[in-house]
């Protein structure tokens, strides 16, 4: 079964608006999972939890956020991914930054 197969049979209201204008925000929000010390797999399980609390929220108190319409699956996925991708170059800048501090003694 391949991808483009996948794609053509998913139902186009879950993949509508995949990404958004906030999707950067996202991957900004994982680059700050990483400064703070937190690990992929926290973030990967804060921003599945946050994904999932969201759209309960935005159907109760819709004036919290600033679009009240309830998120696809597509772009709450994507969300995800981007607050991974965030979190993974937060990570590798501070382990770079890291690396350029450390000083090697020799024997």
């Amino acid at each position: 079964m391949s991808a483009k197969y996948l794609l053509d049979k998913t139902p186009r209201y879950l993949l509508d608006k995949a990404i958004d204008n906030y999707t950067i925000a996202h991957v900004g929000v994982g680059g700050l999972f990483a400064i703070f010390g937190i690990t992929g797999l926290g973030a990967l399980g804060m921003a599945i939890f946050w994904e999932i609390f969201e759209q309960p929220m935005k159907r109760r108190l819709p004036s919290l956020f600033p679009i009240s319409k309830v998120d696809t699956f597509g772009n709450s996925f994507f969300d995800i991914v981007a607050c991974m991708a965030g979190w993974t170059i937060g990570h590798r800048m501070i382990k770079k930054k890291r690396s350029m501090f450390t000083f090697k003694l020799e024997d």
